[in-house]
């Protein structure tokens, strides 16, 4: 009896070590999602492109606080660096960015894309505003002089900018972009201070952005983002459409052509298996990338035509593409990268598919090793019938 309650004893061990409860000390893709981001702060309290680079930019900051805020991941992060308090240390990272003198400067208000930077920007602007409105920190800064640096980028002198006018410039010297639009707009509607622009002059301005002209066009129906340009991008696009929406004047443009021009970008080619499910930049590109895909499917949401894409595609295709590091990229690989981490766990939120990240990092789907429950058993029967020969002298 001894010798039998030892053999089952052994039997189950070996089932408890081939049974999936083994598999729960395995990093989730969420655990080493935050690892990454929290190797891209920097000690000086920014963040940088990832874990091997040294200079930190506002932009960068952003998308690893976004990372880390879509994920509730904050007070993992603290736990992660105990030497600095690190929603503390990015506020006052930030708040030093900001331009306080002289108030006769261009850049006064506005935010420098990094310390060795001499111009601030509004792209800048916008990161570092929205950076601290994640922590709930925009209190540290002056926000009055960043809206009058926001305000003052729009171009509203019809002699001078009869292109562009009611576009924004990303800083005093360029010339007015989308892009540059939609950074002020959104940080204004954020800070509640969109009255202190003309918003008819924004209105129209973007409106004039979209491309319809040529219907056979690739860009038909897609955003230029400035005076002169002859081609439409993603990203554009959505910054086009997203403006227009926080303006409430959606429904001037053609809806039905910036639909048209985006679900082209969709990758279904199975000749490229490893794109398959996201979007590239241009319609004949076949390698899909993390930004294209985010504002792809952001574009389609506001318009509301995001049910003929494949959730189940998308969704497939951005965990593939994540590296080793746990950060994300537009390829499988080593290393991830901030911007393309944030984009893909932006787009995952989206989709409301977060939950996909809960899954074990680096492993196969568990199989159950049948076999180890065969051998187990054959051991056991073995046993047994030598057991029984013995007490029965059979030998």
């Amino acid at each position: 009896m001894r010798r039998f309650t030892s053999t089952l004893i052994l039997g189950l061990f070996l089932l408890v070590m081939a049974s999936p409860f083994t598999a729960m000390a395995v990093p989730t893709r969420q655990d080493v999602v935050i690892t990454f981001s929290v190797t891209c702060i920097d000690g000086s309290g920014g963040a940088v492109l990832h874990s091997g680079a040294t200079v930190p930019t506002l932009s960068n900051t952003f998308d690893i606080a976004n990372v880390l805020n879509t994920l509730n991941a904050w007070i993992t992060a603290d736990l992660l660096l105990p030497d600095r308090v690190l929603i503390e240390n990015l506020t006052t990272w930030i708040k030093d960015l900001q331009a306080t003198s002289p108030s006769t400067d261009p850049s006064y208000g506005g935010f420098l894309p990094n310390p060795d930077a001499l111009n601030a920007t509004i792209s800048a602007s916008y990161s570092a505003f929205h950076t601290l409105d994640l922590l709930n920190t925009t209190s540290v800064i002056n926000n009055e002089t960043l809206v009058d640096f926001v305000v003052n980028l729009q171009r509203t002198n019809v002699t001078e900018y009869p292109h562009t006018l009611g576009g924004f410039a990303d800083k005093a010297t360029n010339n007015a972009t989308v892009a540059a639009t939609y950074f002020a707009i959104q940080t204004l509607a954020s800070l509640g201070e969109l009255s202190q622009i003309n918003q008819s002059l924004a209105i129209a301005w973007l409106n004039s952005s979209q491309m319809l002209t040529t219907p056979t066009s690739p860009s038909y129906g897609g955003f230029t983002n400035g005076y002169g340009g002859v081609t439409a991008d993603l990203q554009t696009t959505f910054m086009a459409l997203r403006s227009l929406e926080i303006l409430g004047q959606l429904s001037i443009i053609d809806q039905t052509a910036a639909r048209d021009y985006i679900l082209p970008h969709y990758r279904t080619d199975t000749n490229y298996p490893q794109f398959y499910g996201g979007f590239s930049l241009t319609p004949d590109d076949p390698v899909a990338t993390q930004l294209a895909t985010f504002y792809a499917v952001a574009g389609l949401q506001i318009l509301n035509a995001d049910s003929q894409l494949s959730t189940a595609d998308i969704t497939t295709w951005i965990l593939n593409t994540q590296t080793a590091d746990g950060g994300f990229a537009d390829i499988t690989g080593p290393s991830g990268f901030a911007p393309q981490t944030n984009f893909a766990i932006s787009t995952l939120d989206l989709l409301d598919q977060l939950q996909v990240l809960l899954e074990p990092f680096g492993l196969e789907p568990y199989i159950f090793p049948w076999w180890i429950v065969a051998a187990v058993i054959i051991i056991v029967v073995v046993i047994l019938f030598v057991i029984c020969a013995r007490r029965a002298e059979w030998f």
